[in-house]
């Protein structure tokens, strides 16, 4: 792939002041994020139609540029028509992927040049937007020109078999800053330690706003939950297209920050957000792959995004390391994919010996290395790669912290592992517990408030057990937490009934289609009745209230016993 490199002098600070228009028919690596690049489409005098990922970022343009259409599912072709027989001039007409192909039907694309930003999106988004995808590697061809713009070009591995031939331009900047990232590694959970310097924010122990940046709704949630927030102190953007019901408002990006800001994917690349009291925080998940982020892209592309911190230079990456039973290093894990890659060649053939009528019918699995064109079968290349990005990420990259470590300065960045005192102070070994119950209880014992207040969000019913049965009666019982909740069912306020059935489902001799005898029948309610403290006489009949049965007798040890089959 042939590459040219642009050096950018020092005393340039944005693109615009250097160059007029983009550079055309390239990969353009722009060096820096912030650096003006799609502010030039925007603003320069040709025509442009500005291919983005996420319509976040059309609405952050849009409003800082009103002559600009902007273009997503819920625009009709009326309006796209109606601008273009405008006097606005030179047209500018930003879409999300997914709407390139709808604007380029209406328009004469040979008159207009093509941007697509954060074009290291088509390969991330490619398994689960593949028409959106599809759509600007089959359309970006017929413009003026094109230019697929990053901050954050991929590896080598990672490009597109569709783009692998565009030539390269890369622009060094002589006067990027040094970022230094603050690494803050828990043990098991990053939950608490979030948590913690949620509670130092809201409390005024350290100065500015906090800005977290974490591809989890569920995990915002849980923040809102064990702190209260509100939208007055708290500001979040997710994707509309997620239907989790948060009690927070959904915001837009040119909202005013508030102490504690949450954003989602869709903010992680392109948007402007300005607060210069901010500092960005960016949590990695093992228990959730999707948060697991990118050294070589999203951190880079995060980093950018609050555009007037006077933090700028210090980020803090929180994270968990993983643990599998394969030990593959990256090298050898791509190695093993040429199995894959034979049975998708051999597939592919069979596939498509099937009749139209069959294939059309047939689903594809996310697993494996063959895409489904209309209604044929083809070797798909990217999936491949996709497999090996994912692996990198997942299972390599977050294995070790030296694997992280190393991937940051790969990238150019200052890594410090040894976070600064302030920090230090904030991840209490504590705050490091993992989900072993009976660390946490032991930790609980101690009498600290904040972490009695953390562990019931983990283990709702911990406050009832310590009231209502001590940390002694839990030692009694080896922490183990089945034994716990059944001991604590005298104690709630559920009515006689619901206690027993919870009792009765936790019998392994009650199942549905299973045989038990009215003998045994008459013991589990006597044990019942007997571990709630209910004055009532067992019966085998009791069982009638909570299963539907039917009669039956069945020989055991050659004896005929009266019984009930559950149904």
């Amino acid at each position: 792939m042939e590459k040219t490199i642009v050096r950018i002098p020092s005393d340039v600070t944005y693109l615009s002041t250097y160059i007029e228009d983009l550079p055309h028919n390239c990969i353009f690596d722009k060096g820096k994020t912030g650096a003006g690049g799609t502010y030039i489409a925007i603003t320069n005098d040709e025509p442009y139609i500005i291919a983005v990922p996420f319509l976040s970022l059309i609405e952050n343009k849009v409003q800082q540029h009103p002559n600009m259409l902007g273009v997503h599912g819920k625009i009709k072709d009326k309006t796209i028509k109606d601008y273009l027989k405008s006097d606005v001039y030179p047209k500018k007409i930003m879409v999300t992927y997914d709407s390139l192909c709808r604007v380029t039907a209406l328009i004469n694309p040979k008159e207009y040049r093509l941007l697509v930003d954060e074009y290291h999106l088509l390969f991330t988004s490619y398994s689960f937007r593949y028409e959106a995808v599809r759509c600007v590697l089959d359309t970006y061809n017929n413009y003026k020109s094109y230019c697929f713009m990053t901050a954050t070009v991929l590896e080598k591995d990672f490009i597109l078999t569709e783009l692998n031939h565009i030539p390269i331009v890369e622009y060094q900047w002589e006067t990027v800053k040094e970022v230094t990232v603050n690494s803050l590694k828990c043990t098991h959970s990053v939950v608490p330690t979030v948590s913690n310097i949620i509670t130092q924010y809201l409390t005024g122990r350290i100065e500015g706003n906090a800005h977290f940046f974490v591809n989890s709704v569920d995990f915002i949630a849980e923040m809102i939950k064990l702190h209260n927030l509100t939208n007055e102190n708290t500001k979040a953007i997710w994707s509309t297209y997620n239907k989790t019901k948060l009690s927070l408002t959904n915001s837009l990006t040119t909202d005013a920050p508030k102490k504690i800001n949450f954003y989602t994917s869709k903010c992680f690349e392109g948007v402007d957000l300005k607060d210069t009291e901010g500092r960005i925080y960016i949590i990695s998940d093992k228990s959730k792959a999707h948060t697991m982020v990118d050294i070589s892209t999203s951190i880079q592309q995060i980093c950018g995004r609050l555009r007037d911190t006077k933090f700028a230079q210090d980020i803090f990456h929180i994270y968990t390391t993983t643990r599998y039973d394969v030990e593959l290093n990256y090298e050898q894990y791509k190695a093993s994919t040429s199995v894959g890659v034979e049975e998708a060649l051999v597939d592919t053939v069979q596939l498509n010996n099937l009749t139209e009528r069959i294939r059309l019918k047939i689903v594809l699995s996310e697993e494996g290395y063959v895409s489904k064109r209309k209604d044929l079968f083809i070797f798909d290349e990217n999936l491949v790669k996709i497999d090996l990005y994912n692996y990198k990420i997942t299972k390599h990259l977050y294995r070790l912290r030296i694997n992280l470590t190393k991937e940051y300065q790969k990238v150019g960045y200052i890594v410090n592992n040894d976070i600064h005192q302030d920090y230090k102070n904030l991840v209490k070994e504590k705050f490091q517990l993992s989900n072993y119950f009976k660390e946490t209880v032991l930790e609980c014992k101690e009498g600290d408030a904040d972490y009695l207040l953390w562990a019931t969000t983990k283990y709702d019913f911990l406050p009832d057990a310590i009231k209502y049965l001590g940390y002694e009666r839990i030692e009694t019982m080896e922490y183990n937490i089945q034994r716990i909740k059944k001991a604590l069912l005298p104690y709630s306020h559920k009515s006689v009934n619901d206690k027993v059935r919870i009792l009765l489902e936790q019998r392994k001799e009650i199942y549905q289609g299973g045989f038990i005898t009215n003998e045994n029948l008459k013991q589990i309610f006597a044990d019942i009745y007997k571990e709630l403290e209910v004055s009532k006489t067992p019966k085998s009949s009791d069982i009638k209230e909570y299963y539907k049965i039917k009669p039956h007798q069945k020989f055991i040890n050659k004896e005929k016993k009266n019984g009930v089959v559950i149904l």
